[in-house]
């Protein structure tokens, strides 16, 4: 395929525009991706951006794909790796180049300024992206991590009050025990069994939060009946327009955890609790426990965030807002934790 010299030049100009923009990651500069290779390049449709978005997702890495996708789509494999070095060249640079400083006045106050706007600015940034009208999934996604950077801000900004209405910890994330769901003796353990030997299964896998640890595919409820009761009871507690169910299991040794993540193309999400090391918080309470509120480490925030640790029991169920910041922790007992998550959205987001 032969590239022309000049929009190599513009793919690699553009590429390097949203690079030094893309505060808070690659999401936040969705937006502006759409309307370079739609509006301003024309280098294709709303459809093929969707088709695009969405391999760049389903694909195992990190999400600088789907800015590698959308080049690849209109300058082949060539165009795919000038986009790809036009997007982390930049930002590599800069970070390289202000880190001794900014690392040498960490402890200043136009330091932890600057930061706490940062925050905002990413808020803004994401944002944008709710007049992606046909792009539902990119917008709906948006929004919900708009959500979840736009409450740390205001933390940082110390309007408690305004940020508890967005990530109100003690309200909105439901604790659920087994005394109302039915089933049968033994099927948990059978259910462990199945999951355990689910060949979706993979080993820490990079694009996900599972560290020390396993985590499966998308499970069919119809695959055993403990899935099928699952699903049922959860669909009982929560709005019935919702639709487009997604669920997968976890499974995690002693030092397993998960790192602090949100599910922003999804409404609701939760986790059903299926079996746990007998001596899992025999000497700390809080041993592979539920974490809301804690953010990834890299944002490094000047305040502690409000936290709220929600204990592991078979057969408990913890529902919550899918933009809520949440871990597990790690645990040292021997034995294997399993869960049972899912993601849901309803009918007006779109997705």
């Amino acid at each position: 395929m032969n590239v022309d010299s000049d929009l190599l030049l513009r793919i690699a100009a553009d590429y390097a525009l949203l690079s030094v923009m893309a505060f808070g990651g690659m999401n936040s500069v969705l937006p502006e991706l759409h309307r370079t290779v739609i509006d301003v390049r024309g280098w294709m449709d709303e459809r093929s951006f969707t088709e695009l978005y969405a391999l760049g997702y389903a694909l195992p890495g990190p999400n600088i794909l789907v800015l590698t996708l959308t080049a690849a789509y209109v300058g082949g494999p060539l165009g795919a790796l000038v986009a790809t070095a036009s997007a982390i060249l930049p930002c590599m640079l800069i970070a390289g180049a202000i880190t001794p400083s900014w690392h040498r006045f960490r402890d200043s106050r136009w330091r932890r300024w600057m930061q706490s706007g940062l925050l905002a600015v990413t808020a803004l940034l994401l944002s944008d992206a709710t007049p992606v009208r046909t792009e539902q999934v990119i917008a709906y996604g948006s929004v919900l991590a708009l959500l979840a950077i736009a409450a740390l801000a205001l933390q940082e900004l110390d309007r408690q009050d305004e940020a508890r209405e967005i990530c109100d910890l003690d309200a909105m994330v439901d604790i659920v025990d087994r005394d109302e769901l039915d089933l049968p003796p033994g099927l948990l353990q059978e259910l462990a069994q199945h999951l355990g030997a689910e060949p979706s299964l993979l080993s820490s896998p990079l694009s996900k939060a599972t560290r020390g640890g396993s985590q499966t595919g998308e499970l069919d409820p119809a695959s055993h009946p403990g899935l099928l009761a699952i699903e049922a009871w959860v669909k009982s507690l929560l709005p019935t327009e919702l639709r487009s169910w997604r669920w997968w299991a976890t499974i995690l040794e002693a030092g397993g955890r998960q790192l602090p993540h949100i599910h922003p193309r999804s409404s609701w999400s939760g986790v059903f609790y299926v079996a746990l090391p007998e001596t899992l918080q025999q000497l700390d309470p809080s041993a592979g426990a539920l974490e809301f509120g804690a953010p990834p480490s890299h944002l490094r925030l000047r305040s502690n965030p409000s936290t709220r640790i929600v204990a592991p029991m078979p057969g408990r169920l913890v529902i919550f807002p899918s933009h809520l910041w949440h871990r597990t922790l790690d645990f040292s007992a021997a034995g294997r934790r399993i869960s049972v998550a899912f993601d849901t959205v309803d009918q007006d987001s779109g997705v």
